[in-house]
């Protein structure tokens, strides 16, 4: 279902893809237990999501705080999806026998 109608849910998967950006760096920096500067990437990461939601809920009530926050982070990702999704507009489509030669040739 998505596939099919891919082009009218791009915007509004956008929306999320804020959200899965700081979903996916945390956990990257859990799974990852040789990185080089791992405690410094977490503190840092904790100090930020704590001075961010700290100020945004000091300044606004809950609820509003909450509104601001869902759609800062819409927002984001819809603005991070309009600046990196025009690279690939107009790509050629790989078919499954070129992929799987392209991905053999990128791993062997």
């Amino acid at each position: 279902m998505v596939a099919r109608h891919q082009a009218w849910l791009f915007f509004p998967l956008l929306t999320l893809e804020g959200i899965n950006l700081h979903v996916a760096s945390m956990r990257s920096l859990l799974q990852r237990r040789s990185a080089r500067y791992r405690r410094v990437e977490l503190a840092l990461f904790g100090l930020h999501v704590a001075g961010y939601l700290g100020a945004v809920f000091l300044v606004l009530s809950p609820v509003k705080a909450l509104v601001f926050i869902a759609i800062h982070q819409g927002v984001f990702g819809l603005y991070m999806g309009c600046s990196f999704a025009p690279n690939h507009k107009g790509m050629p489509m790989l078919s499954p026998r070129e992929l799987t030669s392209t991905f053999c040739a990128a791993r062997c």
